[in-house]
């Protein structure tokens, strides 16, 4: 008789993966919470930015305009 998968299926307790306390503290107090690929995501969109073209960045600019214009008219 020995143990089985069954058995350690029906006699195993959840275990809490994060500290839901402190996450509900931080949120209170008003620290943000980013997670890693949030940042990671943050990060690699600044060193997209840094190597745009000109030309790129003026499209961009034409395009957000234009969109504003078409809202104010409205």
């Amino acid at each position: 008789m020995g143990i089985t998968l069954s058995w350690i299926r029906q006699h195993t307790v959840p275990v809490a993966t994060e500290n839901r306390i402190r996450a509900g503290a931080d949120v209170a107090i008003g620290y943000p919470r980013f997670g890693m690929l949030d940042l990671l995501k943050l990060l690699s969109g600044l060193l997209v930015g840094l190597f745009r073209s000109h030309a790129v960045r003026e499209a961009e600019t034409a395009f957000l305009r234009q969109q504003l214009a078409s809202v104010s008219r409205r």
